[in-house]
């Protein structure tokens, strides 16, 4: 094991050496993923005593890959073939731009038949593959509700979302205010934002 001079907490086992002038360069897995660095910038860990542990090839690899399941890492995609969809290579530049985000947020903005839906769908399917998530909210124009083409999009990400009225939508909210949790039957839903009027966000009481 190694670490970075410049950083101790930064460790990483050496998997490569690339032999060079001035000096040699290692390739080290470090958080889940294989950065290059010189040999200046390195510091072999020491060991108290004679505590040295061997392990054969194939569990190294196997160590190896589940370190890069439980810390994956930026420059990997795993919503490449999440969908029944022929991708277009521009569709894929918001989820990497999210995943590498310090504050992920993303506002898309392209224009008309581009793949808004696609590239959404992309980044909650990553999402999906780096976390536990739960409850997903899609806020949209009531004609696209009507048409569910929200609803149709995301199964061809193999998502099954329904459609919540006000009806509906007020009895969510009230379980959750009651309850502490949103109700499970209801965790993937498309609503129409002409349904958060006033009297849905403030109430309708004396106290709204």
């Amino acid at each position: 094991m190694i670490f970075l001079k410049s950083n101790p907490t930064i460790k990483g086992a050496v998997v490569a050496v690339l032999p060079g002038k001035p000096e040699n360069r290692f390739k080290v897995f470090v958080d889940g993923e294989t950065q290059i660095y010189y040999a200046s910038q390195l510091q072999a860990e020491d060991r108290p005593g004679n505590d040295s542990e061997f392990f054969p090839c194939d569990q190294f690899h196997s160590y190896l890959t589940a370190l890069q399941i439980r810390y994956p890492g930026l420059s990997t995609l795993y919503s490449l073939n999440a969908a029944r969809v022929d991708f277009i290579p521009y569709q894929f530049r918001p989820v990497l731009r999210f995943i590498r985000s310090d504050r992920p947020r993303l506002l898309i903005a392209d224009g008309v038949g581009v793949g808004k839906t696609i590239e959404a769908g992309l980044i909650l399917r990553e999402l999906q593959a780096r976390r536990d998530i739960r409850s997903i909210l899609i806020i949209c124009p009531r004609p696209l509700v009507t048409e569910c083409k929200w609803q149709n999009e995301m199964k061809r990400f193999e998502e099954r979302f329904t459609h919540l009225d006000g009806g509906t939508l007020r009895y969510c909210i009230n379980e959750m205010d009651l309850e502490g949790a949103w109700p499970e039957q209801h965790q993937r839903v498309i609503v129409p934002y002409s349904l958060f009027d006033e009297v849905l966000l403030y109430g309708s009481g004396p106290d709204a």
